[in-house]
């Protein structure tokens, strides 16, 4: 989770608010604003974010929107009140996202196209990131501006994402001629995880990919002169990579390239809830533009410059603020301090006040104005509500005494980040607090001012610049120790894992604003009921009904992961990769208010199957773990055994498990052929989960087990591999229902179109996980299955089709 509970958040945009004494018992600090403007801007706000809650947008052209936002800014520009300036902003907002969606639509990559050889020409554009493949083998992630393609029925994408090799250092601003193969962005669909084809579209990224060997890359002799920034981002990362102490950390503070941030470094400052301070946002904005306003302040001490002194400090502020949010990417968070600082500094430059929370509008609408998918980032949300927190807080307490002002500040946001935090991330921070008091004034006293100093005097001083970095470095890798070293004294763990149901959320959000209104004690104590869902944590799993049993195959993109559970027990099979673990199993986990696994079952030691299993050890606590027959037993904790042919266990009276392959002290042909094959009956209901075992594998055991094979539901062996689901497999089993658990466009060709006809052949009903997402059974005593497709479930129009 990601901490912003932190002192002075909104430093970036407070600029100069006007002092007035209360009326009626809150401060009235509207000054000149005329409510029209306010009352516009949120109708205007409201349109643009209410069509992403939207399944399905009319199939108009981008023009057609154009046309309707042309007449809802004339409405909205109508003078005096009543319905219609506000009818007319709402409409401006509604096309302005409506345009988007549908530009959208026109870039992105034709569905035939997905995996096929494309021959392009594009420019390298942002820093490019250094990461590693599933085989620890180095890449670069890399997003380039495509000026040609062919074949020309493809064309559509400007803006893909993709795979580079290591071998050919991309520069930015060069271009290049080389082969893509790409596919349409797709999120995975799972109950209580983020959707990643959110994040594609705040960035603009058309399409994903990666470089293919079947053309020669060649680079081309001109660049970009509009790269040059980047180029000197990226020489100025390669600069900081020379053996400095946290370099990594020094990276994403000066140029917010988190490539060099190790994985545990990056959990361990989630666990202490301060990981917004390993990425540039909204508060080293804020700590750049005081330094740049000293810096003004100092100039106007100089002779002849006293008269100019407001102006200095705003220009100061502003520059600086400027150049370090042009470092920083302009990502969502600093764009929304930038743009609050220019209000606020055109304001003092004119020589009036600035009223903040305009400021905070003004900036919200000038990110959804360019790009409304930005409110599908947490970033969005986690910036604007903290900053709005502060506001609310200034509004009814702005009379408080500076330190205790400071305190209070610093307490509220953080309590609200409480809830936020268990809707992003599944939990939240218990030492944000104090690890906040602590970590943000001395980040901004020790180690963004020599970092910024680097940055001023590397072009002509590289060795002072080194030396300024160097002590930046030497208290980041201090901060780390002291972090380990608590870390392992703490008695309780540093967070709270919580789940909460949006009206949950949006209750606790109430009931902290309401606490800070000047209420009597027993309408204080009445709000502070609202919190009560954020305080419950849930003893129980969630389920649809007493005696419920859930199987829930998760949409993990090429891989497997399927849970099953009830009220009290769970059991994993497969974890899916790395990322899915990460992304979408401990998520969903967390969301469904399992804490514990009973059994971890890892059919065979793919990637796909079991890379997830180190981040499920660190996150959850598991009762015993069933191995594959490839998998060494060495390299997990706790108690273990191998998944022997025989071997059943029960959850109660209705629910058993029994293990059908691998025999006892046999030795597979293969690690998919050695896959754990794990049968489950549910009240009656069976499913086989099969793993990657193939088409001789499969006669083995029909002929071993029969008819004990047949089973209602399926999980496609081998995510539907044409090497696999033999006809005799299928006779054994008689499924009626069948699920493949595979990726969207994927490599492999799974499923395989003769294996999805085989099944058709024999009235199978098909269930794909790329199409419908996580396809859930809800299976209860006496009653009949039932069946949900969360892809279908609460649709939104950019989930793709």
């Amino acid at each position: 989770m990601q901490g912003l509970c932190l002192t002075g958040h909104a430093s970036a945009g407070m600029g100069r608010v006007r002092h007035v004494e209360p009326v009626d018992g809150h401060y009235d600090d509207l000054g000149r604003v005329s409510p029209d403007v306010i009352e516009r801007g949120l109708a205007l706000l409201a349109g643009l974010l209410l069509p992403l809650l939207a399944p399905a947008l009319p199939p108009v052209s981008a023009a057609v929107w154009l046309c309707g936002a042309l007449l809802g800014a004339l409405a909205a520009c109508l003078r005096g009140s009543g319905p219609r300036p506000l009818l007319g902003a709402v409409l401006l907002g509604l096309c302005v996202t409506g345009g988007h969606a549908a530009r959208w639509a026109e870039r992105e990559l034709p569905a035939a196209c997905e995996r096929e050889l494309l021959s392009v020409v594009a420019r390298v554009t942002g820093l490019p990131e250094a990461v590693q493949n599933t085989r620890d083998e180095p890449l670069y992630r890399v997003t380039l501006s495509l000026e040609r393609l062919s074949p020309a029925r493809c064309r559509g994408p400007r803006t893909v994402e993709v795979y580079w090799p290591a071998a050919l250092p991309p520069v930015p601003g060069e271009a290049w001629a080389l082969g893509l193969r790409l596919r349409r962005p797709w999120g995975a669909v799972n109950p209580g995880a983020w959707n990643a084809r959110a994040g594609h579209l705040a960035r603009g990224v058309h399409a994903l990919g990666s470089v293919s060997a079947a053309i020669t890359p060649q680079r081309r002799p001109q660049r970009d002169k509009g790269g040059a920034f980047d180029r000197w981002r990226q020489r100025f990362a390669g600069a900081l990579d020379r053996e400095l102490p946290a370099a990594g950390l020094l990276r994403a503070l000066a140029v917010a390239d988190r490539s060099g941030i190790g994985a545990a470094d990056w959990a361990r400052f989630q666990r202490f809830g301060v990981a917004h301070l390993l990425v540039i946002s909204g508060l080293h904005v804020g700590m750049v533009a005081g330094l740049g306003a000293l810096l003004g302040a100092a100039l106007a001490r100089l002779p002849g410059w006293g008269g100019q002194a407001p102006r200095l400090l705003a220009l100061g502020a502003l520059v600086s603020a400027t150049l370090y949010t042009a470092l920083a990417g302009w990502s969502i968070p600093t764009t929304r301090a930038w743009v609050m600082l220019a209000c606020s500094m055109a304001a003092s430059l004119a020589g009036r006040s600035a009223w903040a929370p305009l400021n905070l509008l003004l900036a919200a609408l000038a990110v959804l104005l360019l790009n409304p998918f930005s409110a599908l980032s947490p970033g969005f949300w986690l910036s604007f509500a903290a900053v709005a927190s502060l506001f609310w807080l200034s509004h009814w307490r702005g009379r408080a005494a500076g330190a205790s002002r400071l305190g209070l500040a610093h307490l509220f946001i953080c309590l609200v980040m409480f809830p936020l935090g268990a809707v992003w991330f599944g939990a939240a921070s218990l030492v944000a607090p104090l690890a906040n008091a602590l970590l943000v004034p001395l980040t901004a006293v020790a180690v963004v001012p020599p970092v910024l100093a680097g940055i001023l005097v590397w072009p002509v001083q590289p060795m002072l610049a080194t030396c300024f970095w160097q002590a930046a470095g030497r208290v980041l890798e201090l901060v780390l120790s002291v972090m380990q070293r608590a870390e392992t004294l703490m008695p309780i763990p540093l967070t709270l894992p919580l789940q909460m149901s949006p009206g949950a959320v949006l209750l606790a959000v109430i009931g902290l604003g309401l606490l800070v209104l000047p209420l009597d004690w027993p309408r204080r104590l009445a709000c502070s009921l609202l919190l009560l869902p954020l305080l419950l944590p849930l003893r129980e799993h969630r389920v649809a009904g007493a005696g419920a049993v859930h199987v829930l195959a998760l949409d993990v993109g090429q891989g497997t992961a399927v849970l099953i559970h009830d009220q009290r027990r769970a059991l994993l099979y497969d974890t899916g990769s790395p990322w899915a673990a990460r992304s979408v199993v401990l998520p969903v986990l967390r969301g469904r208010g399992i804490r514990r696994l009973d059994q971890l079952v890892l059919s065979h030691g793919d990637a796909d199957h079991a890379g997830g299993v180190g981040d499920l050890e660190a996150a959850l606590e598991i009762d015993r773990l069933l191995l594959g027959a490839d998998l060494p037993s060495a390299a997990f904790d706790g108690a273990i055994s191998r998944c022997r042919a025989g071997h059943s266990w029960s959850w109660g009276p209705g629910i058993w498990f029994r293990i059908l392959a691998p025999a006892p002290g046999e030795v597979p042909a293969s690690r998919n052929a050695g896959s754990c094959v794990l049968q489950a009956s549910l009240w009656g209901q069976r499913w086989l989960l099969a793993g990657d075992i193939d088409a001789r594998r499969e006669r083995a055991l029909v002929d071993y087990w029969g008819s004990a094979l047949g089973s209602q539901w399926l999980l496609a062996p081998h995510h539907g591999s044409a090497s696999s689901s033999s006809w005799a497999w299928l006779k054994a089993v008689r499924p009626r229902q069948v699920v493949y658990s595979h990726g969207r466009a994927n490599p492999f060709g799974h499923p395989a179109a003769s294996v999805v006809a085989r099944y058709a052949a024999r009235d199978i009903v098909s269930y794909s996980t790329a199409a419908q997402g996580a396809v859930e059974w809800v299976i209860e005593p006496a009653a009949r299955p039932r069946l949900v497709a969360h892809r279908q479930l609460a649709r939104r129009f950019w989930w793709g089709r």
